[in-house]
Formats: structure tokens, C-alpha cells, sequence
């Protein structure tokens, strides 16, 4: 898969997830069009969007991509959840709910390999409210599930450098 194509579906299945913010996908636009010498069209049409919806901004990264592997961006999104959740940038009530939101808008939550990790959702509100379910148990389970995708952050990388020429985190 093309290195910006990844990116394009990777920042589009995040921002619809909550993963990243609009701030985050237009300031990323921004930069692929100041680096690359012929940028995207698309890019050049969501860097004005700063005022607009959510969706519109995924419905214009969408349009920039043609073939989708959404199983392969799910897992390269699972594995930012996994290294925010890791590095404490967020908490594992975050990570839980994004976790349960990318698997639903992807559609992903309906396949076997997902669902244990969908299903912590609302473990974990039973868990909380202490109807069912020890939380730790809960977390236990949601971090091993979670844990198998972290080696995809990998491949997030190398394509983030090879489009803007810099590492992911160094900027």
C-alpha cells in the first residue's frame, strides 16, 4: 500500500475514532503540502476546512483513495491507541471508548478478531458500576487484545517518514 494512501486512511479512521483531532489531520495536511512538491489536490481542499464538519474532512480523505484494506488501517489505528496508552498519554477509559468507536465506524467489530476488544466497552461500564465483571479483569483482558497490534505502529512510521521526511513524534 502507497505510504500516503496508509497515512490518508490511518488520519481519516483516527479522526472519525476521536484518535486524532481536526487540529491534528489539517496541521498534518499542512505539512504534507509544504514538503511534498506536488501534493494532493484533496490536501490542498481540507487545509481550508479548518471551519468545517468532522465528516466533511473524512468524506474529502476518502475521496483520495480508491482501495481500502480497512482491516490493515484498523490494526495500524489500534496500535496508536495502544502506544498513546502506553506512553500515558491517555487513560485506559480512553483507550477502551476509542477502541469500541474505530471497531464500530470501520464496521471491524463484527469480526471474530475484534470482538473481545469491542466487548470491553461496556465490560468495563459493568465493571464500573459493579454489576458484572471484575474491572481489573477488564483491563486485563483489554490490554492483552490490544497489545497484538502494537507492532504495527512500525509500519505507521516508516511510511509517516518516507511522506514528510521525518520521524512520527519528532515533530
Amino acid at each position: 500500500m502507497n505510504s500516503i494512501i496508509l497515512l490518508s486512511q490511518v488520519y481519516k479512521e483516527g479522526l472519525a475514532s476521536g484518535v486524532f483531532s481536526k487540529d491534528d489531520v489539517i496541521s498534518w495536511v499542512d505539512k504534507v503540502i509544504e514538503i511534498q512538491d506536488n501534493p494532493p489536490y484533496e490536501f490542498i481542499e481540507i487545509s481550508l476546512m479548518s471551519k468545517t464538519r468532522i465528516n466533511d474532512i473524512e468524506g474529502k480523505l476518502g475521496e483520495f483513495y480508491k482501495e481500502l484494506d480497512i482491516s490493515y488501517v484498523t490494526k495500524v489505528v489500534l496500535s496508536i491507541i495502544y502506544y498513546n496508552l502506553s506512553n500515558g498519554r491517555i487513560t485506559i477509559e480512553k483507550a477502551i471508548r476509542l477502541v469500541a468507536k474505530l471497531l464500530l465506524n470501520t464496521g471491524e467489530c463484527f469480526e471474530r478478531e475484534y470482538q473481545s476488544l469491542y466487548y470491553c466497552d461496556d465490560a468495563y461500564d459493568l465493571a464500573m458500576q459493579g454489576v458484572h465483571h471484575s474491572l481489573k479483569d477488564v483491563i486485563k483482558v483489554f490490554k492483552s487484545g490490544i497489545e497484538k497490534y502494537s507492532d504495527y505502529i512500525n509500519d505507521f512510521r516508516i511510511a509517516y517518514k518516507e511522506v514528510m521526511g521525518f520521524e512520527w513524534e519528532k515533530n
